[in-house]
């Protein structure tokens, strides 16, 4: 390649040919490219050294041209293009049987724990106002489900209504509720039946008869269902592969991170490198995985060290430090003397230093304290140390 044939390439390749850059730009590129790679003389025209072309010089020239018009072609579809549903929800289901977190049923002295936000807008009362509702959810092996619910206080959309309401003394406002907790059977609504969690497990896997089981929305009740803590990985990727065979699907959003799917006025976000569920309309998913049988997702009050039958549990905890590699509190630590025999025992409380560290990625957005140090600060229980440590397992 000479130095015209050299030009006449780069003119031809046009190396800015996306139509969202201003034709300055384009120029202003195109021209750089050329100086860098052909010098110029006094007279404003490309020469070439001394002796002929060099070979460097046309292979830069080359592989110039070659990166920039790579990187508009990506940017362009990127842009201009988004990937078909069917594509999108396939290449979750993939991804969710592939990742590191996934299980298919919860494994012993673990729980299921999840944890979403849902905000609701209200105009009542005279006040136009918002209200975030935090749901976190431990699901056990035998199906049982602890719910905690809390409340955000209610964010105005106009400072004015806000003072009004604090010169009112604050009143109860609909959609502001105490926060509350329950237990019982974890409960999935699958078309128009409400399943327990063995229910859910026997699903059919197999996308045509799964499909024929969430009823006539099957979009709707499969954002919903897949929206439920302690699903196994196989099921959801059956629930996107469903989705992917419904019509009337479009993508709505798509960035690395980030996919979107609608159907009318539901719509459903996923993770496409992972096949994490993300939102479903207003409600978020913000944290998925599994976790020890009594979780130290946020400064527990206790921990249960010994998950089999609760002999050794660490109460009353107050936390000096949390959220670092390190969290410390101190409590006491309640025990099981085990005398004659553990069903005949009594528990002996002792006053404790409690550290945590070990820390793990245990599932979405999920990264917990997998080791306890437990340190006596006076008599120290039969059996065990001074500083007596305890792994905290999480994950499948």
């Amino acid at each position: 390649m000479n130095e015209h044939e050299a030009l006449d390439a780069l003119r031809a390749a046009d190396p800015a040919p996306h139509p969202s850059l201003p034709e300055d730009r384009r120029t202003t590129i195109t021209e750089t490219i050329m100086s860098s790679a052909l010098p110029i003389d006094g007279a404003g025209s490309a020469r070439w050294w001394r002796g002929g072309p060099r070979p460097w010089v046309v292979a830069g020239v080359a592989a110039v041209l070659v990166v920039v018009i790579a990187m508009g072609a990506v940017v362009g579809s990127w842009r201009d293009a988004r990937p078909a549903a069917a594509e999108v929800m396939e290449s979750a289901a993939r991804a969710v049987t592939s990742a590191e977190t996934t299980y298919q049923r919860i494994p012993d002295e673990r729980q299921a724990y999840q944890r979403t936000t849902e905000t609701t807008a209200y105009d009542a009362g005279g006040y136009r106002y918002t209200v975030e509702r935090t749901v976190e959810t431990w699901v056990s092996p035998d199906g049982v489900a602890r719910v905690k619910t809390t409340m955000g206080a209610p964010r105005f959309a106009d400072p004015g209504h806000e003072r009004a309401w604090r010169q009112q003394g604050g009143p109860r406002l609909p959609g502001v509720s105490v926060p509350g907790a329950t237990k019982g059977p974890a409960v999935y609504q699958v078309g128009d039946a409400q399943l327990d969690y063995q229910a859910m497990l026997a699903l059919p896997r197999d996308p045509g008869r799964l499909q024929a089981r969430l009823g006539r929305d099957r979009f709707d009740a499969a954002r919903r269902l897949l929206m439920a803590p302690a699903l196994p990985g196989d099921l959801r990727a059956a629930l996107y592969r469903v989705i992917a065979a419904l019509p009337g699907i479009t993508v709505t959003e798509a960035t690395p991170g980030r996919v979107t799917v609608t159907r009318g006025g539901d719509q459903l976000s996923l993770d496409p490198r992972t096949g994490a569920v993300l939102s479903s309309g207003t409600t978020v998913v913000r944290q998925a995985g599994l976790v020890n049988c009594v979780s130290t997702v946020e400064r527990p009050a206790s921990i249960i060290l010994t998950c089999a039958d609760a002999n050794h549990v660490l109460e009353k905890l107050t936390w000096a430090q949390w959220g670092g590699l390190v969290a410390r509190a101190a409590g006491v630590a309640t025990v099981n003397t085990c005398d004659p025999d553990c069903a005949g025992g009594r528990f002996v409380s002792y006053p404790v230093e409690v550290t945590l560290d070990g820390q793990h990625v245990c599932g979405q957005n999920l990264t917990l304290y997998t080791r306890a140090r437990v340190h006596y600060l006076d008599r120290v229980p039969r059996g065990l140390h001074r500083t007596d440590v305890t792994d905290l397992p999480c994950g499948p």
